[in-house]
C-alpha cells in the first residue's frame, strides 16, 4: 500500500525496530508485554531522510555543523533549517503514504475524520547519560487536512533552539541526527498523569507515585496545576492519597489544545478512582518487572473506553536517578517538580536560559 519502509505500525514494532526513534521503541515494546496503547502507526526515520534528500538541505545544514557552539551562529542557521523543512511540501509518494496510513487507522478505530496525536520519536532518545524527552514537538487533536503540516513541524523541532543547544552542549552531533513521527489515536482524557514505579523524591524502591489531573497530562508535566497525587505501596498495596490544587485542565478544542477552569466540585474529589489506581500499579510493576529499572510512565483515562480498556499507556522511560539525593531538601515538592528541575538544570547547565515547548 505503501512506500517500502516510510510506514511501519505500533503493532510490529519493539525495540530492535531499527528506524523509529526511542518513542516508538517504548510503545512498541509496551505493546510487545500484552499492555494497552493508543493504536497508530510510525512515519521512520527513513522517510524524513528522504524528505531531507528532496528539500535541498544540504547548504542550511552545512552552515549549523560550521556553526559549531557559538550561540547566535547557531541558532540563525537552525531557524533556516526549521523555515526549510516547515516550506518544503512532503513528496507527492510519501504523503500519500501517509494519508493511506491515517485512512487505515481511521478504519481500524471505526471513526472518520479521527483525531491524532502527532508525535516526534528522534534518533537520540533515551541515549545513556542524555535527556532529550520533550526538546521535540507534540500535536494534538490534528485530523487529515493538517496532517503534514504537523509532521513537517515535527521534522523541524528536530532543530529547534533547544534541542540545537542541548545538543552543542553534550557533544552530540548538530546535524547528524533523524527523527520518526509516531501518530496514534487521540485519548479522550477523562484523566492523565504521570507514575514513578520509583518514589522519586525519597529513593525508596517499594513505593510507586502515580500524579493525576483531570483532561490531558499537560498540565501534570508542566506543573500548571498542584495534581493529586497517590502512592502505592508494591507490597500489600496500599494508598496513601494527597488531593491536589485542580483548578484547571487542558483538553482539545477546535483549535487545539486548550485550558478550561474546572468548578469547585471537580477539584475538591480525586480524579482516579480507587480501581483505576490499583491497575495503575499493577501495569507500572509489569514494566519495571521486565526492564529491571524503575520507569516514568505517562498514562490517560479514556472516557469513551470500559475498565480497565480505558487504562492507557501513552509513553515511558528510564526513571533518571541523577541527583536524587538533591530531591531531600524540598520534600514538600510534587514529584514532577523534582522531575522537571532535575531535566531542565541538566539540560541547559552552563548554556543560559532557553524557552522551549513541552510536548
Amino acid at each position: 500500500m505503501w512506500t517500502a519502509g516510510s510506514i511501519v505500525w505500533l503493532d510490529d514494532c519493539d525495540a530492535a525496530t531499527a528506524g523509529i526513534g526511542g518513542k516508538a521503541a517504548g510503545l512498541g515494546e509496551m505493546l510487545s508485554l500484552g499492555l494497552r496503547v493508543p493504536p497508530g502507526f510510525v512515519i521512520t526515520q527513513a522517510a524524513y531522510d528522504s524528505f531531507v534528500a528532496e528539500a535541498d538541505l544540504q547548504r542550511p545544514l552545512a552552515e549549523l555543523a560550521a556553526a559549531g557552539t557559538e550561540p547566535q551562529a547557531c541558532h540563525a542557521a537552525a531557524a533556516a533549517v526549521r523555515e526549510l523543512i516547515q516550506s518544503t511540501p512532503v513528496p507527492e509518494l510519501l504523503a500519500a503514504d501517509i494519508h493511506n496510513a491515517y485512512d487505515l487507522l481511521c478504519h481500524t478505530c471505526g471513526r472518520d475524520g479521527l483525531g491524532v496525536a502527532v508525535r516526534s520519536s528522534a534518533s537520540t532518545e533515551d541515549l545513556p547519560g542524555a535527556s532529550f524527552a520533550g526538546q521535540q514537538d507534540t500535536y494534538l487533536g490534528v485530523r487529515r487536512d493538517a496532517l503534514l503540516d504537523a509532521v513537517r513541524r515535527c521534522w523541524a523541532s528536530l532543530f529547534s533552539e533547544r534541542a540545537v543547544a542541548y545538543r552543542s552542549q553534550m557533544g552530540y552531533p548538530l546535524v547528524d541526527v533523524s527523527t520518526a513521527v509516531v501518530v496514534q489515536k487521540l485519548v479522550s482524557a477523562r484523566t492523565s498523569g504521570v507514575m514513578f514505579t520509583i518514589n522519586p523524591v525519597t529513593g525508596n524502591p517499594f513505593e510507586i507515585v502515580i500524579e493525576a489531573n483531570w483532561g490531558l497530562g499537560e498540565t501534570v508535566v508542566s506543573g500548571t496545576v498542584v495534581p493529586d497525587r497517590f502512592v502505592v505501596t508494591k507490597i500489600g498495596g496500599s494508598v496513601n492519597r494527597k488531593l491536589g490544587l485542580k483548578t484547571q485542565a487542558a483538553t482539545i478544542g477546535s483549535g487545539g489544545e486548550l485550558m478550561i477552569d474546572l468548578p469547585p466540585e471537580r477539584q475538591s474529589v480525586p480524579c482516579l478512582e480507587d480501581a483505576e489506581i490499583e491497575e495503575l500499579a499493577r501495569l507500572g510493576r509489569l514494566m519495571e518487572d521486565h526492564y529491571g529499572e524503575p520507569r516514568d510512565v505517562e498514562w490517560s483515562v479514556d472516557a469513551e473506553l470500559p475498565f480497565p480498556e480505558s487504562v492507557l499507556l501513552l509513553q515511558m522511560r528510564p526513571v533518571t536517578t541523577t541527583g536524587l539525593h538533591q530531591w531531600h531538601r524540598q520534600p514538600d515538592r510534587s514529584s514532577t517538580d523534582h522531575i522537571l528541575d532535575m531535566m531542565i538544570s541538566k539540560r541547559f547547565r552552563g548554556t543560559g536560559p532557553h524557552d522551549g515547548d513541552n510536548s
